[in-house]
């Protein structure tokens, strides 16, 4: 896991500023690989970023793509126990102001 993740880091840091903004999903690609590296088993994230990398090319679409696990969805930041969350706003692209409206199912 630690080297999966230090290799990530080493990409985020010295090689992704030196490309062009190019992905095709949002989330990118390694932002998806550490949410999964961080809620999912060593096999299944390697198996999902995989998948999602090789589904990164110019005949495929691209678009909103969020990580799924089997585990249950945990945000970091989130309401108290008082306020119970029912909906997760979610941006139709990196920089729009309009969003999505996701309902969470308890």
């Amino acid at each position: 896991m630690r080297v999966a993740l230090a290799l990530l880091a080493f990409y985020r840091t010295c090689i992704s500023p030196m490309k062009p903004a190019t992905c095709r999903f949002y989330p990118t690609c390694s932002t998806y690989a550490l949410w999964l590296l961080a809620n999912e088993s060593l096999p299944k994230a390697l198996l999902k970023v995989a998948r999602r990398v090789l589904s990164c090319h110019p005949f495929h679409p691209g678009g909103l793509d969020y990580p799924s696990t089997s585990k249950p969805l945990s945000p970091k930041f989130y309401a108290p126990n008082a306020f119970k969350l029912v909906y997760y706003l979610v941006p139709t692209s990196p920089n729009a102001h309009t969003y999505y409206i996701l309902k969470v199912h308890s």
